[in-house]
């Protein structure tokens, strides 16, 4: 277990633009469940858990990853023919990233992991789901290994849960 699975990253390269494709990665870069949204919450839960700098750190190191996984949607987002705003499509209109987006209703370091745990088993299934209908090898492949990333985000907080 660690901050990010093993092994390199894909490239960001897909076969043509595809507007249904690019807005799924507009919705990863920017939704309310997004790598925004994570990164986000992750730079605030690394600030309020800072009296235990063990928490805290991880809570850094892993907003890093997510910070380079916006950059990897942002960069799909383009090549799939959309230019890589902060934006996502809800009820057919644009709807900007926020930071209300980000849930800043926690006290604790407990409660801080339990959200991030959520945050990145609830990141799996939006990414599992969007593979089941994405027909573009390289797309896919870069999502799985995102996905795979996540999946250890949740496997750290589990443990880093089961010592508080």
């Amino acid at each position: 277990m660690g901050i990010q699975a093993a092994g390199p990253y894909p490239p960001p390269q897909v076969q043509c633009p595809n507007p249904v494709y690019a807005e799924m990665m507009l919705s990863n870069m920017a939704a309310p469940d997004s790598e925004m949204s994570a990164v986000a919450f992750y730079r605030y839960a690394r600030l309020m858990s800072r009296e235990d700098s063990d928490i805290s750190i991880l809570f850094h190191k892993v907003s890093m990853v997510e910070m380079h996984h916006l950059e990897l949607f942002s960069t799909l987002a383009l090549e799939l023919g959309a230019e890589p705003q902060l934006w996502y499509c809800r009820n057919n209109r644009r709807a900007y990233w926020s930071p209300r987006c980000v849930n800043y209703a926690h006290c604790s370091a407990k409660d801080l992991v339990k959200n991030a745990l959520e945050d990145e088993r609830a990141a799996i299934r939006k990414y599992e789901r969007q593979l089941k209908c994405i027909a573009d090898p390289g797309l896919a492949a870069l999502l799985r290994r995102v996905t795979e990333d996540e999946k250890e985000h949740v496997e750290l907080w589990k443990e880093v849960l089961g010592k508080i």
